[in-house]
């Protein structure tokens, strides 16, 4: 699993830095990181499953605050619909946590049609940080 969370949290790591029109947008991706580890730390109770999600949300916060500055600009996320989520990747269990309480029918899938309103906009500023780049 240590695999998978490189590849999808560490993006700036895999270009060697980040360019100078890229810094609010990781600010951005820094903020929501930070969010998402008050949630899961507020929890009453933490299994491991849940200490194991912090642990890697933290360093790859922390990897993400000072990477080295490259010359020039990169290409900026410019996504035109919202694309899908894989299954079974540390996203999917990321969002599975974090939008369960917006489920409408708990047996149901976390599709957005069974999301609450709320959970519709948290869902989709979720995707749109998980797809950046």
């Amino acid at each position: 699993m240590k695999n998978i969370l490189e590849r999808q949290m560490r993006k700036y790591e895999h270009q060697g830095g980040i360019f100078s029109n890229k810094i609010l947008e990781r600010d951005h991706l820094v903020q929501l990181l930070t969010r998402i580890l008050q949630i899961l730390s507020s929890q009453a109770e933490i299994d491991e499953v849940s200490e194991n999600l912090i642990f890697a949300l933290q360093q790859t916060r922390h990897g993400l605050r000072h990477p080295p500055s490259l010359k020039g600009t990169g290409p900026l996320y410019q996504g035109q619909k919202e694309p899908e989520l894989l299954e079974d990747t540390f996203y999917a269990l990321v969002f599975q946590q974090l939008l369960q309480p917006y489920r409408l029918d708990s047996t149901a899938s976390f599709e957005i049609s069974n999301l609450s309103f709320e959970g519709q906009k948290f869902r989709q500023r979720l995707v749109s940080y998980a797809f950046r780049e």
